[in-house]
Order: structure tokens, then C-alpha cells, then sequence
């Protein structure tokens, strides 16, 4: 489940991706806000504020988005 508010959002379907790329980003800074989306449309709903996400319409966009280009959906 992705928070109501992410200062990065990471787009990646490989878990084994997501624990490598989190780590350091966690290293980094402790007390960024990190969403993970699982395919390209989950993204896109969170960052649109569709869907199970409509709640987000209007809210703050993450201030970067790391995307694998491969994804389904």
C-alpha cells in the first residue's frame, strides 16, 4: 500500500529491485517517505489520483519518481 504522501515513489514490479534500491535511499535519509507501486498503472492512479487513490486528487506529488521502464500493465 502506497502512503498519502511520498517524497520518492519507486515503480518497480521486482522485489528483489525494490529491497536493493531501498536500502540506500533509507540510508540516506531515515525520515524520507517512500512509496512503492507495482506496475505502471498503479503508478499512474497515484500520481493521477484515480482510482483507489482518488482520495489524492490534489495533493503533493513526490519530489522524485524512480521508474523501471519494463513494467506490466
Amino acid at each position: 500500500m502506497l502512503p498519502d504522501e511520498t517524497d520518492v515513489l519507486l515503480v518497480q514490479d521486482n522485489p528483489l529491485e525494490v529491497e536493493l534500491t531501498l536500502r540506500p535511499l533509507r540510508d540516506l535519509d531515515p525520515h524520507c517517505r517512500i512509496g512503492v507501486a507495482r506496475d505502471g498503472e498503479e503508478a499512474l492512479d497515484y500520481l493521477l489520483g484515480r482510482g483507489a487513490f482518488r482520495h489524492r486528487l490534489g495533493a503533493p506529488l513526490p519530489r522524485l519518481v524512480l521508474l523501471d521502464f519494463r513494467l506490466p500493465r
